[in-house]
Formats: C-alpha cells, structure tokens, sequence
C-alpha cells in the first residue's frame, strides 16, 4: 500500500492523540492531517487530496449523517462512541466505508478497516471508470454523455449555463475499412477519439454514441468557441494522417454543432445531427 493520505475529523484533543498513536504502532506508510471542527475541515480539502477520512461521529453540533454526502470523493470510517446497528446501517446507506466504536480501537483493527476501505474504493473506482468509458477508444461511452448532457440541459435552465453540442462523424470510414480492413478502420477511430481528446479543455467531455459517431461536449462555451475547436481537430488531421502498413491514410470528419439551450437531450442531438449533415452536403466537413 502506497502513503496513504488520511484526514482525521474530531474535535476532542485526547481522541485525536489516541488515534495518532494507533496510526503510529499501526506500521502503515500515512500522511495524517487532523482537524479539530468543520471549518477546518473544508479548508483542507480545500487545499490537499487525501485517500481516506477517518470521521467522529459528532464534530461540535453536526453528525456524520450531515456530513457523510459532502465526503464522497473518498471513502469515510466513521469512529464512534455508539454501538448501534441501525445506526450503523443507516450510516452505511449513507455512505460510509465502514465504522468502528472507539471503545474497540487498535492498532490493527484501524490497520485492517483502512486498508479493506482502500482496496474496495480502488475496485468501485475501477468499476466506474469501467462502466463510463468505451473500451475501443478509452474516451466516455454513450451511458455517460446522454447523462452529462441532462446535467448541462438543467444547470442551464437552472442557472442559465450555456454550453454547445458537437456531433461528428468520420467522412471516410468506410473507404478506409474497404480498403485496409476493419483493423484499420478501428485504429481510424481511435485516432479521432484521441485527437479531440488532445484538443478539448478541461470540463470538456468527448463521448463516443457508437460506430465512428462522436458527441462533444462543451459546458460554458459558445457555438463559436466549438468552430475553434473543429479547426484545430481539422488542422490536425490533415498534418497527421493516420499510419497503417507504410501508407498514410488521410482522416476526416464532419461536425454539426448546436448551442444548448436546455432542452430534452435526445431533441438536441436531433438538431446537431441535421446540422452535420448538412455540413456534409454542403461539403465544409
């Protein structure tokens, strides 16, 4: 196990020696920050990534129930005074890793609860990242863009948002399988995926529906920060052709774009697909 980050919120003193002390005897490899209130808390994570928090029950006047949702980027061992199961399945449903009453505290036992939290928040991450992303190109899958499209059509409506939809497709894909194969074709794919992947900011996400369709996502942007951004990926195409048995096979792709304006998402797509196909027709890809 790799030094782990722990943050440790509790706001009586002795507990937090105590616990210092375990964490010392326990033989693990840790970088331990503690926090005595919320306030400190918050401005921790502010400031610092850990890999787990190890939480009191109650920090002054709020609970862990309070808590628990504002901690979900990491898993959470609530330490408490009560030894309750419905208590300790309600906290569970709330999300917490696991709990431990201080009356049964050790050296071993924080050990053991901190590294099975860890281990099992790896698999869940990996099952996630699994489940959100194609396999062919590595970039998101269908599943996860039609969802963070309804987030960005109700933040617009919501809060007034904006953000743009690219829809795009290759031009040639199937010149390119009929010619080179369907081997050729995939890595085709993965070229575009990956040059739009290259070309977008941070926030931004490139999806791929299926086959050679890719949906762009562009939260806070206009339709004229998206035409940047295709001709760059144009740009890029055309100086790095794809490679495939000593040939260079020229990639292209057409894109229809459409200015969010928080609609039902599959309504929006019908918009930007209608605008790349006439993009098609009119030849200006």
């Amino acid at each position: 196990m790799h030094r782990l980050a722990i943050l440790h919120v509790e706001d009586e003193e002795d507990h937090r020696l105590i616990l210092e002390r375990m964490l010392a005897e326990s033989g693990m490899e840790y970088r331990l920050h503690q926090c005595e209130d919320v306030d400190a808390m918050h401005a921790a994570l502010k400031e610092q990534v850990f890999d787990i928090c190890l939480l009191d029950f109650s920090v002054g006047l709020v609970t862990a129930k309070e808590l628990l949702p504002q901690l979900s980027d990491f898993p959470v061992i609530v330490v408490t005074v009560h030894e309750d199961d419905q208590l300790d399945s309600e906290l569970m449903r709330l999300g917490a890793a696991d709990f431990v009453a201080k009356s049964e505290l050790s050296p071993s036992l924080l050990k053991r609860v901190i590294r099975h939290a860890v281990e099992r928040q790896a698999i869940l991450n990996q099952l996630k990242d699994e489940s959100e992303h194609d396999a062919l190109t590595g970039v998101f899958n269908r599943r996860y863009g039609m969802r963070a499209l309804r987030k960005l059509s109700a933040d617009y409506r919501r809060y007034g948002y904006p953000y743009t939809l690219c829809l795009l497709d290759m031009d040639n894909l199937k010149a390119i399988n009929d010619q080179f194969g369907h081997l050729a074709g995939d890595a085709a794919i993965r070229m575009l995926a990956s040059a739009m992947a290259a070309l977008v900011r941070e926030g931004d996400s490139v999806v791929r529906l299926g086959g050679d369709e890719f949906l762009v996502l562009l939260p806070h942007s206009s339709v004229s920060d998206a035409e940047a951004m295709l001709q760059r990926l144009a740009q890029q195409l055309a100086e790095q052709p794809l490679q495939w048995q000593d040939q260079a096979v020229g990639v292209s792709a057409s894109a229809g774009l459409v200015a969010g304006a928080g609609g039902k998402p599959e309504a929006e797509l019908e918009q930007a697909d209608k605008a790349m196909y006439a993009r098609k027709r009119k030849g200006r890809g």
